[in-house]
């Protein structure tokens, strides 16, 4: 939430300056906040975000907006479709008709094989004194990390990659669809299976960790009490105290020392 509430400040921010008439086009470090929305809820990768092409965003037959993500070393296309009226500032269909907006007047001084790129900007050339028009994707892969970096430290935000967002999805999906690895392969367009298992296990090993020190800790209450109280069947209600009118202090949330 919190940083996709960055990325409607900015995208607002340039959208702002856009308004002016001597706007040449955005900066490619512009774009950054358009590339993490639109990552949010393509769920593509890094690389198949940021080099989409304009001619692979088309409608399809329910008046839906299908992007199609080209992966790099794959035959295996991402793909994902949206609701084509949706008016939010975060929705793919509304990042890919500001972007469209944006760089209109730039794309006549790209060469012409960039200019079918939907993420171009402007890129400063310091010590050259003067700026450089190109496609996002085309720059080097250290100047994401820049990007990040810096919006990152301008919204105090913890430091995060296009790929967290990717694997966050996978988790968020997994759990939404009881842990069916084959509902996650589906939406995260994997080919192999393997390669969902490999997005998801680390988080499922995790959260069953929880679970079962969370059973060992009842499980020990249960044994040092001599059964006075069996709270192991209710993992979610406060626990009442084995003393009526006091509730058991949960091990993993402490009450705050105010001594």
């Amino acid at each position: 939430g919190d940083i996709l509430r960055a990325c409607i400040k900015e995208m607002r921010m340039t959208l702002k300056r856009a308004e002016d008439p001597d706007f040449e086009g955005p900066e490619l470090s512009e774009l950054f906040s358009f590339i993490v929305a639109f990552v949010f809820w393509t769920m593509f990768n890094p690389d198949t975000a940021t080099g989409m092409r304009r001619q692979d965003l088309r409608p399809d037959a329910l008046g839906r907006v299908v992007v199609i993500g080209r992966k790099p070393r794959s035959a295996h296309d991402q793909t994902a479709s949206f609701e084509a009226n949706d008016d939010h500032i975060c929705s793919p269909p509304q990042i890919i008709a500001n972007v469209e907006r944006l760089t209109k007047a730039l794309r006549e001084s790209l060469l012409p094989g960039h200019r079918e790129y939907l993420f171009v900007g402007r890129q400063r050339q310091i010590q050259r004194s003067f700026t450089l028009a190109q496609p996002f994707h085309a720059q080097n892969p250290s100047m994401l990390s820049f990007y990040r970096d810096r919006f990152c430290e301008t919204h105090g935000l913890p430091l995060f990659s296009l790929r967290d967002i990717r694997a966050t999805a996978a988790v968020i999906v997994n759990k939404l669809f009881a842990n069916d690895p084959f509902t996650v392969k589906t939406l995260m367009n994997h080919l192999s299976i393997d390669t969902t298992d490999r997005y998801v296990r680390s988080q499922m090993e995790y959260d069953e960790n929880i679970r079962l020190a969370d059973q060992i800790e009842k499980r020990a209450r249960f044994v040092k009490t001599c059964g006075a109280r069996d709270v192991r069947d209710q993992p979610s209600a406060p626990q009442s105290a084995a003393t009526p009118g006091f509730v058991c202090a949960d091990p993993y949330d402490p009450p705050v020392h105010l001594g």
